[in-house]
């Protein structure tokens, strides 16, 4: 933080002559030039990326499934425990395939 108070607003700093950057090669091509300051940008952006980035999620689920004798009612063809099974079966394999 106390680099950025030194430096104060944008505005306040003196004006960037960006086109001094700017150089011509033998041919008149400012390719030469332009290629220079996006890979030293590029390289800037490298080395200023935060170190402590994640790259997974850990996820937890849990699935909690009545096993009272409600279950075995047939209003849900053939029970509904094994209705509930089938359809945590194909929640699974879905969530699975995503992570």
């Amino acid at each position: 933080m106390a680099d950025d108070d030194d430096k104060g607003y944008r505005w306040e700093t003196e004006y960037e002559k960006t086109w001094e950057e700017l150089h011509e090669d033998e041919s008149g091509s400012l390719k030469a030039s332009i290629d220079d300051i996006l890979h030293r940008a590029k390289k800037r952006l490298l080395t200023d990326r935060v170190t402590n980035v994640r790259l997974g999620m850990m996820r937890h689920l849990f699935i909690v499934v009545d096993g009272s004798s409600a279950m075995s009612d047939q209003d849900l063809k053939p029970t509904r425990l094994i209705a509930t099974l089938k359809v945590n079966y194909t929640f699974l394999k879905f969530y699975v395939n995503r992570l």
